[in-house]
């Protein structure tokens, strides 16, 4: 936050690790919304054959 707001510089393992935050809260998002597709495909079958 202090790059945007006070325009500090950054250095090289700051950026690393805001990509690795990055990264870790898109795969965990994407694992959700893929659990979720699963779960709702699942119940289709379920009432398909019921």
């Amino acid at each position: 936050m202090a790059f945007l707001i006070v325009g500090e510089q950054m250095d090289f393992w700051q950026i690393v690790g805001g990509l690795l935050i990055l990264t870790g809260i898109i795969l965990f998002d994407w694992t959700q919304f893929r659990a979720g597709l699963l779960l709702r495909e699942k119940k289709e079958v379920k009432e398909k054959l019921t």
